[in-house]
């Protein structure tokens, strides 16, 4: 076989290849995901949601106060270059009628998996790193799965997690 007829053949492989290469992930290969995104739903439900109860009791054992933290909000921007950040607000309401807002920012980056998108954050001070894996579909950006690193802390070890809460987010 000729050199060109070789190279002729190289290159339609590499195009081919090219083509395919998302085929069957379900993930469009035009999609940008440069931009913000605001979470709408997590596991099908609109923010507000209720994540935990917090209980104050005394040395006695009696219950001194309770509250709510409810997950407010969130936000997740992506530059062209590739740096992300992912904001997150939660309202803390007490029972007895006092409440704040907490906000954290964690930033990192985003890259591009064979089927989707992943998102690696560094939190704040001693929090440990967080890992999103989703896809983009059009505007809507779903994250399947979160997952943090196990990580130790002046002897204690704060062990790995993986969430599988469905969150969907919607480009702003």
């Amino acid at each position: 076989m000729s050199q060109r007829r070789i190279a002729a053949c190289l290159a339609v492989a590499v195009a081919m290849a090219a083509a395919c290469s998302d085929s069957g992930t379900g993930v469009d290969a035009g999609a940008t995901l440069q931009g913000s995104f605001a979470l709408q739903t997590v596991d099908g439900t609109p923010l507000p949601i209720a994540q935990r109860r917090i209980i104050g009791i005394d040395t006695s054992g009696a219950t001194t106060s309770s509250c709510t933290d409810f997950l407010a909000g969130m936000t997740i921007d992506v530059t062209s270059a590739g740096s992300a950040t992912r904001s997150e607000s939660h309202n803390l309401v007490c029972d007895d009628s006092t409440g704040v807002t907490l906000s954290t920012v964690e930033s990192g980056t985003a890259s591009r998996t064979t089927d989707g998108w992943r998102f690696d954050f560094t939190g704040p001070g001693v929090a440990p790193s967080s890992h999103y894996f989703g896809r983009l579909d059009a505007t809507t950006l779903t994250i399947a799965r979160r997952e943090t690193d196990a990580m130790t802390v002046r002897q204690l070890l704060i062990p790995a997690t993986v969430d599988l809460s469905q969150l969907v987010f919607k480009r702003l």
